[in-house]
């Protein structure tokens, strides 16, 4: 027998609030505040919350209520997720020196809450700052770019699907993948454009917390801002059955970024390597050294 898709608004009459995460809704709450300190959901309890959006719904085949797929990868405990959908996990690989396996590897089987934080965390140490200035305003290119990327990773899946979905960083390009019901195929640019939130109940909660704005700004905050890191290379951004989005990136900036990152590991290696010779040095000046005195010679900290 053929199972049926599994939608946002797919409902699990067996699961109750407590399949749900505290801490995820802290942080949503704790994002609202940040946009908007007179949100309702600020005051609202977490059930509430989800009535609000949606989120709690009317099973049509059983008649009873229950939570919705959208809440359960929103806020959801891991177990909760890996119970309703067991191939879900989102695949982070840093492969900037090691193309063939990786440097570094995320594995996110959590709610879309701890995915959207993990993710952003993973993209700040592997990438580096690019600030920029427009008008009065100083932000990070970086940031304002693979924001959007991440957002449309998690909002434009097909969670129903077990195709891995991967946010990849090389040394000249970031490129993510995830399973896709196409609204259109082919290519993406401003000209063809045509926004469409697959997952409308999942987009709302990043709107009300405000990291997303009208339908289809992301997109185009991508093709804006996306030459001034790559040399004015345009990304690309496919709509099959796989979404595909690549960010090209300049290869002076990485090259950079690994220079300060060679200097910073040869530094500490310098340090540890002559503390042990200086920490020899002090006894021998004065046998009577404190472990404070020690420590404010060496510029550490006492524990």
């Amino acid at each position: 027998r053929k199972s049926k898709r599994k939608t946002e608004e797919t409902v699990y009459p067996a699961l109750g609030m407590d399949a749900l995460e505290e801490e995820a809704f802290d942080f949503m709450r704790q994002i609202v505040r940040v946009d908007n300190a007179e949100h309702p959901w600020i005051s609202m309890s977490n059930e509430e919350v989800l009535r609000s959006g949606q989120m709690i719904a009317v099973d049509p085949e059983t008649g009873k209520e229950g939570l919705t797929l959208a809440a359960i990868l929103l806020f959801g405990k891991r177990n909760t997720i890996a119970s309703v959908l067991p191939m879900y996990f989102i695949d982070v690989l840093c492969r900037i020196h090691d193309t063939e396996l990786y440097d570094d590897r995320l594995q996110v089987k959590e709610n879309l809450m701890v995915a959207y934080r993990s993710i952003m965390e993973f993209i700040k140490k592997h990438l580096p700052e690019k600030p920029y200035i427009e008008g009065m305003q100083r932000f990070s290119l970086r940031d304002r770019i693979l924001r959007e990327v991440t957002l449309n990773l998690l909002i434009h899946r097909e969670y129903s699907s077990s195709y891995p979905t991967t946010f990849t960083i090389f040394s000249d390009k970031v490129v993510t993948e995830n399973w896709n019901v196409p609204y259109v195929y082919g290519k993406i640019d401003l000209t063809t454009l045509r926004p469409h939130r697959k997952n409308p109940l999942i987009a709302n909660v990043f709107s009300q917390m405000g990291i997303v704005e009208e339908l289809g700004s992301g997109t185009r905050k991508i093709f804006k801002y996306t030459p001034l890191i790559s040399g004015g290379n345009e990304p690309l951004i496919e709509e099959e059955d796989v979404y595909k989005v690549v960010i090209p990136l300049e290869a002076t900036t990485m090259e950079g970024h690994d220079e300060i990152q060679k200097s910073i590991q040869k530094s500490i290696q310098k340090s540890i390597q002559k503390t042990p010779d200086k920490i020899l040095s002090l006894i021998q000046t004065n046998p009577y050294i404190t472990k404070n005195e020690m420590a404010s010679a060496l510029d550490l900290s006492v524990p």
